[in-house]
Formats: C-alpha cells, structure tokens, sequence
C-alpha cells in the first residue's frame, strides 16, 4: 500500500505533466505553417450549430480540414480538423508563449483552452481538434467557447473531476482552484462555485427559480407588446430600461437544451438553460474570468426530462 503523501505527489505530477503537455500542444498550433488551398464555400457540417450571423467557409489541405467561421463584423474562427490523432504533437514551442492555461472535461471530451501571447485564444479538443480566434471583445471570446462546446459529441461524463464535500448541481466539473459552497433556498437549488482568483459564480437551479436571462431577449419583447390590456406606453418604457441595462446578449442549442447568455454594462452576466431553467450569475471583466465562467457553466448537465425534442 503506498503512503498518502506518496499518492498525493504522484497525482500533482501528472497534473503538473498534463499541464506542461497541453501547453506545449497549444504552443505548437501557434507555430504550425497556414495550409495553402483553394478555399471554397461549403455547407456547415450537420452536426455542427453554427451561431447566427456567421458564415462557414472550408478548405481542405494535405494534413487536415481547416474551416472559417466568419461573423458579420469581421470577427474569425478557425477550425482545423486533423487527418490523425496527435497531430499537433509533431513538434513543439516554447511554454513562455502561454500567457494562460486551463484544462477541462465536456461532455467526456477533453478540452484546453490557452491565451497566448500573440493575443490568440486557443482551444484543442482532444488534442485533435483545434479552435483559434483573436478576440478583442467579450462576446468574441464567448462565441469561440460557445462553437467550441457546441461541436463537442456528447460521450461519457463523470461527476466533478475535483472531489468536494457536496458535489456541485448537474454533474458541474470544477476547475482547478475552484470549490464549491451550497448555499440555503427556499424553492430553488442555490449554491456558490467560488475561486482562488477572485471569481464566484452563484447558481438557482430549479423550476421556481424561472429563468433569468428569457426577458431581456427580443422575442420577450414582442410578447410584452401582445398584452393589449396594458398601456402601451408603460410597456415601451419597461422595454427601453431592459434594453439599456444589456451590452449584448447569445442564444445557442447546448447538449440539447437553449443556453441563453446576458452580458450587462455594469459586467453582469447571466448564463440560464431555458427548458431546466438552471442561472449561473457572476460579475466579469476579462478573457481569464469569461474563460473559467464558460468551461464551468458548459460542463452543466440538464436533466433528461428537460431536453428538447429531437
């Protein structure tokens, strides 16, 4: 039997050399060479939930796919899809070139997602698949996370990678430094995913919890203006004040349920699965915090009776 503090070295090194090899992988999409093809438009793949708004261009080159996801204001992702697993693994740079780094498991897939230095955000999947953008906004970033947990094939998925005293709600994986606190609801399941860095992400979970984020979308709006026994000024105005609280707001199909996500000018957000109406709230104000905000709220797991219908 080995000792206690014998096993707890032996994890922190493969931590520590899981760590080092993502990063080295990451590094060297960095580096990799731009295939030179001729680039034609294709139609997106059937599995594959392209965002709004996004064009989807592919080209094929000697050792993998490559794909442009162009958005209307310029704004790119590239997706590259090797011919064979470990592709990236060819060669390797250097792990100064990470400014961050953060590892984690969707749906049974294992993804790390990196900044680098050239301001690039990368995401490999598996170290296969890799995603890359240069975002200089916060809905840029999230719409790369977003592609890129939507794109993930649902396998298995265990229960937090991190063992904690009470397990999060909805099979939620904890990133390191990260633990979780529940907390005392009257009607709703409500708890705190708390950081060493300083960000929390508050949950309610629930049926009586509703959802957070459905009334600052459009389509509340118009049902808001089909109330024809209120007055519609009144309605105009409660409109406008919901309008000027929001900077931009994303819905998307993730893991079969909607994802609606609200970003507020005063760096509020609110994450809400509308069909399980589970909310995940926090304050954030950088690609570090928005990073560890998604790769948590993503690996949530509705419950089966809440999924939409095929």
């Amino acid at each position: 039997m080995q000792p206690v503090g014998a096993s707890n070295v032996l994890r922190t090194n493969e931590v520590n050399l899981m760590l080092l090899r993502s990063s080295l992988i990451l590094v060297t999409i960095c580096l990799l060479p731009q295939f030179h093809t001729a680039q034609a438009q294709s139609p997106t793949p059937p599995n594959f939930k392209l965002l709004p708004g996004y064009t989807w261009t592919e080209t094929t080159g000697k050792d993998a796919r490559t794909a442009r996801m162009v958005r209307s204001d310029g704004f790119t992702i590239t997706h590259v899809s090797p011919a064979v697993k470990g592709f990236y693994e060819r060669s390797f740079g250097h792990e100064k070139d990470v400014v961050w780094l953060k590892n984690q498991t969707i749906n049974g897939n294992r993804i790390a997602v990196a900044s680098m230095r050239n301001n690039e955000i990368l995401a490999v999947v598996d170290d296969t698949y890799m995603f890359r953008a240069k975002p200089e906004k916060l809905d840029q970033l999230v719409d790369l996370l977003i592609t890129v947990g939507t794109f993930l094939p649902k396998t298995t998925q265990s229960s937090s990678a991190i063992p904690t005293a009470i397990e999060p709600p909805g099979h939620i994986r904890l990133l390191a430094g990260y633990k979780y606190v529940r907390r005392r609801g009257v009607d709703s399941h409500v708890g705190s995913i708390i950081g060493d860095t300083g960000l929390t992400i508050d949950h309610d979970i629930g049926g009586m919890a509703s959802n957070y984020s459905r009334e600052y979308f459009p389509d509340h709006f118009e049902k808001l203006r089909k109330q024809t026994h209120l007055n519609k000024d009144a309605i105009e105005s409660h409109i406008r004040y919901l309008q000027q609280q929001v900077s931009w707001q994303i819905r998307q199909e993730v893991n079969g349920e909607y994802l609606m996500i609200v970003y507020f000018k005063d760096a509020k957000l609110i994450a809400s699965f509308d069909r399980s109406t589970a909310n995940f709230i926090a304050r954030v104000d950088s690609f570090d915090q928005m990073t560890d905000f998604l790769l948590t709220v993503l690996t949530y797991q509705p419950k089966p009776s809440s999924k939409l219908p095929k």
